[in-house]
């Protein structure tokens, strides 16, 4: 029986559908920026700021990533000669996303375990249709395209944002910071941190693009510009010199970016892929040969490394360089956390919930009050305890394994290797054009990203911009991506031409993407994730295109596609009917009830609160933004808001402290208050404002008993102060010092 070669694969597969829906899927995640809440309270009063895409858009991305996953497993249930390439890597992840799922039950905050369970179950199931649609060099040429497309749109939307809107901002800082603060609901006299922390994003430009923050926006430019790299090297080897020309053109940009970006890891990691590259040219012949002792050999250095690192830190205390000295605190912090009970070691804090016990765990020395561990193995531990730890591992040892084994003579770099094709499938290949696919691409992309992107309750000149500025982006995708793909400029054509180096560059691309993560937390945003999910599944679809299988899948095989259909799409209608929906509906009524909060109509804004929060009871930030507009009215259920808010989440310091302060206002029950602040400075207890405020609160009251606990409060604000950096912006003045004490000594006598 004849080999099976990827481009018989390829015909088997039917129409590009399912993957143009995947890149568009990608693409879109992959440049817009959403958050999962908004930390800011509206203003009453002030002029509303432009609200960001929120879960509900996230949500709904997710089920277009699953959507190419539904269509295979339809085409598998229903296409008898269409048979399913099975994956052991992709398994781990699958009992991950499972266990994920199953921590919102036990998270503090199940909104957002639950929200964040959703987004990677949407990468592995687009990792998963990756792996059965690139399928020949056609596709991964066309994945690879898309990626250099992608990191030109990056490089456009980051000198966009440094040469234009930068300027634009800081001077409309300087002329009207008071008011955008106040839009904000940041008060500089109560909160000079936050005030000064808000300057100083302002004023320094930091490069983020559609990311949280400039080391994750550098992470993913790292990756895709190795693959990039791979790709000019490739298009040069094939002596298609304008696609290697713009392939070199989009790199060189995307590295000035890198840099303008700041991150020291992203400074190092590029250096790192060269030099594999450069390996791989010399000596891939020899690789290939001995790709079973090199794997193990990988494994042993990145495990004597590790050990390395962490046997360091704890004889010096600390890391060498500033940065990695915050990763160790932050991991130390995690330790703590991990070996802290039995069920947080086995079970975790519940996905995506590391935050809300951090504070309670962290250094004293560490003042930061992050949402994440800054390293995706210390992540997977600390959130889903030893049972997500191990499956994380034997994930990562399984899906290396699989991306690094030598097939069908890809290291042998010579086209005739993988050339044996018939006419019939040649003829599909080359009939594509590549110009018709990406435009189909980037007009639904441009769609998806304006609709989605700005916020549409803005001034029509403000919306005319954003929309503009994409459809800006998408030109740009359009053109880097179809230069890069074709055969050549005089034939505009899919090339189907072996693209080793386009390989090697999408293999070294993620593996630096993982480095990064050992010290980011890009893995958590959406849009990285989707875009590692994607090129991981186009390597293991490329890495097992022909590997002899039946041409039909039996009886028995054709059995579990149907079944895999049909729990497909019973997990989609539940994610689409169960989480985006009611997330969607409740968001909606929560961005009127904002806008009602700032024009005052504070009854209004009650209603529509109460409302977001019956339809998506998970979220606590619903009840609490509720409790504010009763609060503003002064009505009877004010407290009982409050109380809901924290039994959706128990473990939100500021509702306790917000809660003390409403019974210290409203009530005379004393130890209702005493309860919330200890239960609030139990969470936190190295903060040195909460001590400070407690302690005011219990003067205040007056009596024997609460100037002594004032005292003691005071006592430890200033000790908490003495642990934190003599250079930390947090620490009092020698002022508020003086002050503290004088009261120690009024609460003396």
């Amino acid at each position: 029986m004849r080999r099976r070669t990827p481009e018989t694969s390829a015909a088997k597969t039917g129409g590009d559908l399912p993957l143009m829906i995947a890149l568009i899927a990608a693409m879109a995640t992959a440049s817009l920026a959403t958050i999962l809440r908004d930390t800011l309270l509206p203003a009453p009063g002030a002029d509303l700021a432009p609200r960001l895409a929120g879960p509900e858009t996230s949500l709904g991305l997710d089920l277009l990533l699953a959507i190419p996953a539904i269509l295979v497993l339809c085409r598998a249930a229903l296409s008898k000669p269409f048979a399913l390439r099975w994956s052991w890597s992709l398994l781990p992840l699958a009992a991950l996303c499972v266990w994920m799922i199953g921590s919102t039950w036990w998270a503090a905050d199940k909104f957002a375990a639950l929200v964040a369970a959703c987004h990677w179950t949407a990468a592995f199931s687009l990792a998963w249709a990756a792996s059965q649609l690139v399928c020949d060099w056609r596709r991964l040429r066309i994945v690879a395209a898309a990626a250099v497309g992608l990191l030109a749109l990056y490089v456009i939307q980051a000198g966009n944002y440094r040469l234009v809107s930068v300027p634009e901002l800081q001077k409309h800082w300087k002329e009207n910071s008071a008011s955008i603060l106040r839009q904000r609901n940041i008060d500089p006299r109560s909160d000079p941190f936050l005030a000064q922390q808000f300057e100083k994003k302002v004023m320094a430009g930091e490069l983020m693009g559609f990311t949280t923050s400039a080391n994750s926006f550098g992470a993913i430019l790292v990756m895709l510009g190795i693959v990039t790299a791979g790709v000019m090297i490739q298009l040069a080897s094939d002596k298609n010199t304008p696609g290697a020309s713009v392939a070199g053109v989009v790199l060189a940009l995307g590295l000035v970016v890198t840099v303008l970006t700041y991150s020291k890891t992203a400074m190092v990691t590029p250096f790192l892929a060269a030099a594999i590259l450069l390996l791989i040219w010399r000596c891939r012949h020899g690789l290939a040969r001995r790709a079973k002792g090199l794997y193990w050999a990988g494994v042993a250095l990145i495990g004597l490394m590790s050990a390395a690192v962490v046997g360091h830190g704890l004889f010096h205390g600390t890391l060498p360089t500033k940065s990695l000295a915050f990763r160790w605190d932050y991991w130390v912090g995690a330790g703590r956390l991990f070996f802290s009970s039995h069920k947080l070691a086995w079970l975790g804090t519940g996905w995506s919930n590391f935050g809300s016990y951090y504070l309670q765990f962290r250094l004293p020395r560490a003042p930061e009050e992050i949402k994440d561990t800054h390293n995706f193995v210390v992540k997977f531990f600390v959130e889903l305890g030893v049972v997500g730890g191990v499956l994380l591992l034997g994930w990562m040892l399984r899906l290396w394994w699989e991306l690094t084994r030598p097939t069908f003579g890809v290291e042998d770099a010579k086209p005739q290797a993988l050339s044996m094709t018939s006419s019939t499938s040649l003829a599909v290949s080359r009939g594509q054009k590549p110009m018709v696919f990406f435009s189909c691409v980037c007009v639904v992309l441009a769609a998806l990203t304006i609709f989605l992107g700005p916020d549409w309750t803005q001034t029509i000149g403000y919306v005319l911009f954003d929309s503009c500025t994409r459809l800006v982006y998408a030109a740009i995708f359009l053109i880097a991506a179809v230069l890069t793909s074709v055969r050549s400029v005089n034939d505009p054509v899919a090339d189907d031409r072996p693209a080793p180096w386009i390989l090697y560059g999408l293999l070294v691309g993620v593996g630096m993407f993982l480095i990064h993560n050992f010290v980011d937390f890009s893995l958590s945003e959406p849009g990285p994730l989707a875009i590692f999910a994607l090129l991981v599944g186009s390597v293991l679809g490329i890495r097992q295109a022909a590997r002899p299988r039946a041409e039909s899948a039996g009886a028995a095989g054709r059995t579990m596609c149907i079944g895999a259909m049909i729990a497909g799409l019973a997990a989609f209608a539940a994610l689409a009917a169960g989480v985006w929906g009611p997330t969607l509906r409740a968001e909606q009524s929560a961005a009127d009830g904002d806008r009602q909060m700032h024009e005052g109509g504070y009854a209004a804004a009650l209603r529509n609160y109460s409302t977001a929060a019956d339809v998506q009871p998970l979220n606590a930030d619903y009840f609490y933004r509720a409790f504010w507009a009763a609060y503003y009215q002064n009505l009877p259920q004010t407290r009982s808001l409050l109380d809901q808010a924290i039994a959706a989440n128990p473990r939100q310091v500021r509702y306790y402290l917000d809660r003390a302060r409403y019974m210290e206002t409203t009530e005379t029950t004393l130890e209702g208050m005493r309860q919330d602040y200890l239960r609030a400075i139990g969470m936190d207890p190295n903060s040195v404002d909460d001590h400070r405020e407690y302690a005011s609160a219990l003067q205040a009251r007056g009596g024997p008993r609460c100037r002594g606990e004032a005292r003691q409060q005071f006592q430890e604000a200033l000790a908490a102060n003495d642990r934190l950096p003599p250079n930390e912006s947090r620490r009092l003045s020698p002022a508020a010092v003086k002050d503290i004490r004088h009261q120690i000594d009024l609460l003396s006598h």
